[in-house]
């Protein structure tokens, strides 16, 4: 779409150097049939030329402007290849982080059984006499 835009616009710029090249040939000739100085068909002349040179800058300055839009394009395609990248390994470090916080748990439950064993090996010890 992009591209069928940009060709649309140089076959239009063209269209329009074609034109004025027309209306110059025309103004030549109708000037010259009608007694115009040559005076002023050279004033038309640089005119015309100065009318070809701006669109011939105007024509450099979009495709300078196209090859900024292509290189800006691109540099954001990385970067949102980047932060796609960035997403998965965060959403892999979440991941592991509930993983440690369950082991963590679950040792936490485990240390407290052993701590209640102990403790009731030891009144059982106390209790039979047995301080050893």
């Amino acid at each position: 779409m992009r591209h069928t835009f940009n060709m649309r616009k140089t076959k239009t710029i063209i269209t329009v150097k074609n034109s004025f090249a027309a209306l110059a040939v025309l103004i030549l000739v109708v000037g010259s049939s009608s007694g115009l100085s040559a005076q002023s068909v050279g004033d038309l002349q640089r005119q015309i030329d100065a009318v070809n040179n701006d669109i011939d800058r105007s024509q450099q300055r979009i495709n300078d402007l196209r090859q900024r839009s292509d290189t800006l394009e691109n540099r954001l395609a990385i970067l949102n290849a980047e932060a796609d990248q960035l997403q998965e390994r965060i959403n892999v470090t979440e991941q592991e982080v509930r993983q440690t916080r369950a082991q963590i748990r679950e040792t936490e439950e485990e240390l407290e059984r052993l701590k209640g064993l102990i403790q009731e090996n030891a009144k059982t010890l106390y209790k039979q006499g047995n301080p050893s």
